[in-house]
């Protein structure tokens, strides 16, 4: 089972007040081979960063880490490389 740690930040879009929420995870195997990524979030009801930091943490495992494929989220996994 692959787990992912998080991050997050709030980024505003041009000059409207409205802010999106980029979620910024990262995906290490057993090897401590890592993969990063970003996915940017709308917020249409303009929480706080806090607040989504909260409802995101209650659904982390051990509080840091998640399943990408239960979120719905892209995988990071490392392909095989065939040789040969």
């Amino acid at each position: 089972m692959a787990y992912n740690t998080t991050d997050f930040k709030s980024h505003s879009v041009n000059c409207i007040k409205k802010m999106n929420t980029l979620f910024c995870y990262k995906y290490r195997d057993g090897a401590n081979y890592k993969n990063h990524n970003e996915i940017v979030f709308a917020n249409p009801l303009n929480r706080e960063i806090k607040e989504i930091e909260l409802i995101i943490k209650e659904k982390l495992i051990d509080g840091q880490w998640f399943v990408a494929d239960e979120w719905n989220i892209p995988n990071q996994f490392f392909l095989p490389i065939h040789l040969g």
